[in-house]
């Protein structure tokens, strides 16, 4: 009779989990945490290391202050001082050519470094992923203990119930031959 209910917890178990959105799994996997892709990266080549410096260089208000201090001194010394003579004429033209090649650089560099960054990202969800799955099982496994105890509390209620009702029909029982046994003298 045990093993019928265990029979039939599984199956309940099995299609409350069918219903849970399609995540099903099995609880049997075991995952290696080993070797998991680590959030740490590996070892950083020299580019990857130049990469992200040139990433956080370039993207602070350091930087954009120091470079907007170099073209205004650029201008300035271009436009109004004539001690050391004019070497970029008033377009700028050699200034927008600098700042050209700035910009042509600079662009691969920070694709890069946000490239890795979301590498990492990939690794942490993937991460994420694993333990969420391990929780679902564990979560999976706690509901089953919950379905085993409530059956055997509900045994044990029925069978205190089943006890209280034969005493109960044994004390009739013994009332009614008392009763007859006065009646039938």
């Amino acid at each position: 009779m045990e093993k019928n209910n265990r029979k039939n917890n599984s199956k309940l178990v099995a299609s409350a989990s069918r219903q849970t959105n399609g995540f099903a799994t099995n609880p049997q996997v075991k995952i290696n945490w080993d070797k998991l892709p680590t959030l740490k990266s590996k070892k950083l080549s020299r580019g990857q290391k130049a990469a992200d410096w040139i990433a956080r260089w370039a993207g602070s208000w350091t930087f954009i202050l120091l470079f907007a201090l170099v073209i205004v001194v650029w201008t300035i010394l271009n436009s109004l001082i004539v001690l050391f003579g004019v070497w970029d004429v008033y377009p700028f033209i050699l200034l927008n050519l600098f700042l050209s090649c700035l910009a042509a650089i600079q662009a691969p560099v920070i694709l890069m470094s946000q490239n890795r960054a979301a590498e990492v990202d990939r690794q942490r969800a993937q991460y994420d992923y694993l333990v969420n799955r391990k929780a679902e099982r564990e979560i999976k496994q706690l509901q089953l203990d919950i379905v085993e105890l409530k059956e055997a509390i509900l045994k044990q209620s029925t069978r205190t119930q089943a006890e209280k009702l034969r005493n109960e029909l044994k004390n009739i029982q013994e009332e009614l031959n008392r009763i007859e046994t006065k009646m039938n003298p």
